[in-house]
């Protein structure tokens, strides 16, 4: 059986790694943007589901392959953060998220080769908590 990974994350094929799993990476290619206005946590593992199926539908997957499919999204004061545009645009979001806290909202999605309805998905969510200064 082989583990595809449908993310172009370096953290999460690091992980993967770390843990003794060596996946193939294949990069979705998913445009992003097309889900604006969900909430957070649904936007995460609707884009898990979408990378993973865009990978799972490849006809040069080998039969046994696993794919599996993951996104982040940090939420902020109820409202979902994307990446940054740029270095300044960075620096000015860490700056008015100083003091206050945050949750990283992680969708995950596995599902063997071929586009089947009813995949596994999950997500989880981490708070990530700072002292006001």
């Amino acid at each position: 059986m082989q583990l595809v990974l449908a993310s172009a994350s370096p953290a999460r094929l690091a992980t993967l790694r770390s843990a003794g799993v060596d996946p193939t990476v294949i990069v979705s290619g998913v445009d992003e943007s097309q889900l604006d206005g969900l909430p957070p946590a649904e936007l995460a593992l609707q884009l898990a589901e979408l990378k993973c199926a865009a990978v799972a539908e490849r006809d040069d997957l080998p039969r046994d392959a696993l794919v599996l499919g993951c996104d982040s999204v940090l939420e902020l004061r109820g409202e979902a953060l994307g990446k940054p545009e740029s270095r300044e645009d960075a620096v000015d979001r860490w700056l008015k998220m100083r003091g206050s806290s945050g949750v990283l909202q992680t969708g995950h999605c596995l599902r063997g080769h071929g586009y089947r309805p009813g995949g596994r998905r999950d997500s989880q969510h981490d708070r990530a908590l700072r002292r006001p200064e």
